[in-house]
């Protein structure tokens, strides 16, 4: 045995998948088992940038995560990952079209 502890936080609470109706309110949650100071979010891979206009909120609180997309559009569909240094978890969300 090594001696030296792993420190890094894992997933307690991991991403689940939603399913919405364009222009529904989600929010995706997740918790570590400890606080941290940075989360990115992702969209297939790709870093989810500020959107004013649309209101997206990405936020945490001490060891929660959370990512809201107030009203969803079709082009929300896709793979989301919340990622804290090197771990990450991953949830699908599908979005239905109204007609």
């Amino acid at each position: 045995m090594s001696g030296v502890l792993d420190t890094r936080p894992t997933w307690i609470i991991p991403l689940s998948d939603i399913t919405c109706q364009e222009e529904e309110s989600i929010t995706f949650e997740c918790e570590l088992s400890k606080p941290v100071t940075k989360v990115d979010w992702l969209k297939n891979g790709k870093i989810v940038k500020p959107d004013p206009k649309r209101k997206i909120i990405s936020k945490h609180e001490g060891a929660k995560c959370f990512f809201t997309i107030p009203s969803t559009l079709l082009t929300d569909d896709a793979e989301y990952t919340c990622r804290v240094g090197e771990s990450d978890t991953k949830a699908r969300l599908t979005v239905k079209g109204l007609y």
